[in-house]
């Protein structure tokens, strides 16, 4: 009996003490204050930049022909980048490199891309915003990018940096642009200091409970892989569908917490409501509340840290209906795991199905390296305040070729959405603030030169 009660005893002191460490390291390592992004509004150029960015806009990119007109557009806007760079073209897809002709000066490549738009689609402009769709996938990356570059050389009449832009046609389904250039690349032995694509960016604090604004900086791309599902044309086409829709609606693939994943909510734990910052500081004990919580979020911070599918349209040979599914693979999934949790589904609607590519992970770039400190630099000086927190990336997974050709990838946008423009987005109503642009235009300045 005597050593029972020691026993109870040290267990309760063992809680009290752990419960007191808990609180004590809760109140201390809260955030001193919160920083909130706060836009000014330059009227003047943030109507240029608006009215510049809506020709790309009305021009709707829905065949080969279009894409022409994008690119004799970029070069009515963009005169001096046509003069100084020399334009390489790759099926519909274009690089534009400046070469100093000093190798030892650094090696920078941006990546933008051109999403396919739909006939219907209206474009228009307010007072305050751009509408149309291209605002948030991804015309008005391309544009701040090449924005940003010819201010540089209408100022200098020569960059400082050896730089390449690319502009693919690439979309959520068709991939083969990055891959065909970072080929080209290899062959001609081009190798580059920093890479900088399209990522999050920075999020609203209202999407996640926090008091302040987070800039999600892309270190890494998690696996990929590609299932082709398929039914019998003796049977139902509804029986596709409804599979499709039930992977799509019904969440079956649900958040973990691994190291990267923790160290994401550690940051996010320190901006936190102290009963918040408490469990997301110790993310392993308090798991099923934050996995909920996480959960909670289908548009923005859930798709960081869990796997996700998106397929392509349906179609048909002479056997069979298909559809091919994109999996974007969270860093605690494997591509054995992803098919043993359909497998269900499988059974229910009677499908086919044949796993088509399987892409690993990316290499993950170190937050010491020369060019994550100058990511980190340029959001710090353009956006003041903000807190910078590193991620693997789970979404986004088509922009891992580029790692063959880097040490140093980075996933980011300095295109600023607030929550609600996100949701519209995934809803197919695209739409940005006019004041983001010279934002995200003086963050490519910091980066391409280091200017104001």
């Amino acid at each position: 009996m005597k050593y029972v009660l020691m026993t109870l005893l040290v267990i309760i002191a063992s809680i009290i003490f752990i419960g007191l460490f808990i609180i004590i390291k809760t109140i201390l390592i809260r955030n001193k204050k919160p920083n909130l992004l706060q836009l000014q509004d330059d009227r003047d150029r943030n109507d240029k930049y608006a009215n510049e960015l809506f020709e790309l806009i009305k021009i709707k990119t829905v065949n080969l022909d279009s894409y022409h007109l994008i690119r004799e557009k970029l070069k009515q806007l963009f005169p001096l980048v046509h003069q100084y760079f020399i334009r390489e073209k790759i099926e519909e897809n274009v690089y534009y490199t400046y070469d100093t002709n000093n190798q030892k000066l650094p090696h920078i490549l941006l990546v933008t891309h051109m999403d396919t738009t739909l006939e219907n689609e209206t474009a228009y402009l307010t007072s305050q915003e751009l509408y149309g769709n291209g605002t948030f996938d991804s015309k008005a990356y391309l544009y701040t990018v090449f924005k940003a570059t010819e201010e540089i050389l209408a100022k200098n009449k020569k960059l400082n940096v050896n730089l390449v832009l690319v502009v693919t046609v690439d979309d959520e389904t068709t991939k083969a642009g990055n891959e065909k250039i970072v080929s080209c690349f290899l062959k001609k032995g081009r190798f580059f200091n920093l890479v900088l694509e399209e990522g999050t960016g920075i999020i609203d604090p209202n999407s996640f409970g926090l008091k302040s604004n987070h800039a999600l900086v892309g270190i890494g791309v998690t696996g990929e892989m590609t299932v082709r599902y398929q039914v019998a044309k003796e049977k139902e086409i509804t029986q596709l569908q409804n599979f499709m829709n039930d992977l799509l609606t019904k969440n079956i693939f649900k958040s973990e917490i691994d190291k990267n994943t923790g160290k994401v909510l550690r940051t996010f734990a320190k901006d936190m409501k102290f009963k918040q910052r408490m469990m997301f500081s110790n993310p392993h004990l308090f798991k099923p509340f934050i996995k909920k919580y996480i959960d909670s979020d289908t548009v923005q911070i859930g798709k960081l840290l869990k796997t996700h599918v998106t397929f392509s349209d349906i179609q048909e040979n002479e056997k069979y209906y298909y559809t091919n599914a994109t999996f974007n693979l969270a860093s605690h999934d494997t591509p054995a795991e992803v098919i043993r949790t359909v497998l269900d589904y499988l059974q229910k609607y009677d499908l086919e199905y044949r796993v088509e590519k399987i892409t690993e992970p990316s290499k993950i770039t170190l937050t010491s390296s020369k060019g994550y400190r100058i990511v980190k630099k340029a959001i710090l000086d353009v956006f003041k305040n903000i807190y910078i927190a590193p991620y693997i990336v789970t979404k986004y997974s088509e922009r891992r070729y580029f790692t063959k050709v880097s040490d140093c990838v980075i996933r980011f946008s300095p295109l600023y959405y607030e929550h609600q423009a996100i949701k519209d987005a995934y809803n197919g109503n695209q739409h940005i603030k006019k004041k983001s642009l010279s934002y995200a235009v003086d963050f490519f300045k910091k980066i391409i030169d280091g200017e104001d």
